[in-house]
């Protein structure tokens, strides 16, 4: 069992080595006592008989304590092996599991630099400014996680997500009428370019105590409580270049947050009928974390001035996650699921400055890094 709603039922257990072995030395003792022996329902054993039926294939599933007989390969109609829905868990378990996940990130102020455009309206003067936007490609990144079942409705597990992810946005004014404002207040005009680059990286760790609570042979819910630590990289920055005097201008940004708090999930699994190996499932988790931001931001007019500015301070950053999707488990210690996944952090969602020269006013103030794409999962139990 984990959070991600993956659970093996118990292992099925295989007698045919008890019974040659009870019969081998039932059929010693008898032979050498040149006798056949009486069992207590009533009949006859015959151990050698036995014996030589089994070496030469001949194998039977009845005993003294069955009275229906199947032939070698041959199972019960209607009884699986092994149920995907049985209420109940392995115990002393170890297992583990690694998620694919194709996923992008957004900035709610995230801005990379404005457009400008002035003309004549009328004969008067007309100032027109368009925003371009920091928009982040989908990106692979991984999360994988290892647990220890304690019984079949305990256990601990381990989590691990990482997150690297970066774009890069360019532009040059098309006339002498326009020209491009980055973050950081510098400027580009007609024959030069603006170039910017923001990334940022995402460690974090979730330790949980996982519980399990069956509703009935379908619907399965797993709540789990634990603490998370989380290591926050974001990098901004942004450059003026002149075809024939370099770089004119450049301006940063970088901000690394660290900080650890309590960790809280619950994961439902509904099965579309009982043993079957198809099941939806839906996860909503939520964090709460205190811990200390660093920010670095400055710019450098070259020739002109230069400038910066940095804070170190205590913050909270609420997080809330949701996933939903299907899965399928084909054996009793293999399962796969899938589906699409959404995160958000607040308070973490500005990259780069908000001043453009006083050409453009940011209007969004809800300041979240948040995060959505499609999620593929692995879970194998030894």
């Amino acid at each position: 069992m984990d959070t991600y709603g993956h659970i093996a039922p118990a292992r099925r257990r295989h007698l045919p080595w008890q019974l040659l072995l009870t019969a081998g030395l039932l059929s010693q003792a008898a032979t050498a006592a040149g006798q056949s022996v009486t069992v207590a329902t009533g009949g006859t054993l015959q151990p050698s008989a036995i014996a030589a039926s089994y070496a030469a294939g001949e194998q039977s599933n009845t005993t003294p304590f069955s009275t229906t007989s199947y032939s070698r390969n041959q199972r019960p109609a209607y009884s699986p092996t092994w149920s995907y829905s049985a209420p109940r868990g392995i115990a002393d378990s170890v297992y583990g599991g690694a998620e694919y996940l194709l996923i992008r990130t957004h900035f709610s102020e995230a801005i990379a630099f404005v457009q400008v455009n002035q003309s004549l309206s009328g004969g008067l003067p007309q100032q027109s400014v368009t925003s371009q936007e920091i928009n982040f490609p989908y990106n692979s990144a991984f999360r994988t996680y290892v647990g220890y079942q304690f019984t079949p409705k305990a256990a601990l597990q381990l989590t691990y997500f990482h997150l690297g992810t970066s774009v890069k946005v360019n532009g040059s004014p098309s006339s002498a009428g326009q020209t491009l404002v980055d973050a950081y207040g510098d400027v580009a005009s007609f024959g030069q370019t603006m170039a910017t680059n923001t990334s940022v990286q995402l460690n974090v760790f979730d330790l949980d105590f996982v519980g399990r609570y069956t509703v009935n042979q379908q619907i399965t819910l797993r709540p789990a409580v634990g603490v998370r630590w989380a290591d926050v990289r974001q990098h901004n920055d942004s450059s003026v270049i002149d075809p024939s005097a370099g770089i004119i201008g450049t301006g940063r940004f970088n901000t690394h947050y660290t900080g650890f708090g309590p960790h809280a999930s619950l994961l439902g699994q509904a099965h579309l009928r009982p043993n079957s190996p198809f099941s939806l499932i839906a996860r909503g988790a939520g964090s709460l974390l205190v811990g200390n931001l660093n920010n670095d931001s400055g710019a450098v007019f070259t020739g002109v001035a230069s400038g910066g500015q940095s804070t170190n301070r205590t913050l909270t950053v609420p997080v809330i996650e949701a996933e939903l999707g299907g899965a399928w488990q084909p054996t009793e210690n293999l399962m796969f699921s899938a589906g699409w996944l959404w995160q958000a952090w607040f308070d973490l969602g500005a990259s780069g400055g908000t001043t453009y020269n006083g050409k453009f006013s940011e209007a969004d103030s809800a300041s979240i890094m948040s995060f959505d794409g499609l999620f593929l999962r692995g879970m194998w139990r030894y």
